[in-house]
């Protein structure tokens, strides 16, 4: 068992930030796996077999593409409806269009002692009820999860993510804590890439 799974989903889209995500995440956290869903495990095994093998010669057995479900209907959210087949302590659900850059557990584990809380993240400030769509957490406080028939807004994964939180029981952080740690460059096209909370 490894001390994290960082785990994600990536639609047809986002297929081309699969292989950089891996191997940055890969690199600056040693003691990872890493697991990504996607739309069609064999078509992406077919297409990236080269890059594929290029990570498992320097990360054996760290780097896993799956198949997803679900993306046609809820693109956004598949990260936070399915669970990832390898085992953790941790499980880091992150976004496939980030640079990783530095060690992910440290920092997460310090802000879950500080917000006294099984995981880390913030609360949006809007007041709609949505958490940011970068969730750290220990795999048994979110698995198994609370079926995605007690989710009502499934349409956006940071409100997705809060009711599934809200269906285990668990409480929300306080409004006024803001420590949400990227860990890299947000690759996005529409937003600042250093932007670390909010």
């Amino acid at each position: 068992m490894t001390d994290l799974v960082i785990f994600t989903a990536a639609n047809i889209c986002d297929e081309p930030f699969v292989l950089p995500y891996m191997a940055s995440c890969a690199w600056f956290n040693p003691n990872a796996a890493m697991e990504i869903r996607v739309e069609n495990r064999v078509r992406f095994h077919a297409e990236n077999n080269e890059g594929l093998a290029v990570l498992e010669r320097h990360f054996p057995g760290r780097c896993l593409v799956t198949q997803g479900e679900h993306f046609s209907r809820v693109p956004n959210s598949v990260r936070f409806l399915q669970k990832p087949s390898l085992a953790a302590e941790y499980v880091y659900i992150g976004d496939v269009d980030i640079l990783v850059l530095e060690e992910i557990v440290p920092r997460h584990l310090q802000n879950m002692a500080d917000l006294r809380l099984p995981y880390s993240n913030i609360e949006r400030p809007h007041g709609k009820g949505a958490l940011s769509g970068l969730h750290f957490t220990a795999r048994d406080t979110f698995y198994p999860q609370a079926s995605d028939g007690t989710v009502s807004r499934i349409n956006c994964d940071e409100y997705v993510l809060y009711d599934l939180i809200i269906a285990r029981g668990l409480p929300m952080p306080d409004i006024s804590h803001r420590v949400r740690p990227i860990h890299g460059y947000h690759l996005s096209l529409n937003r600042d890439p250093r932007i670390v909370a909010g």
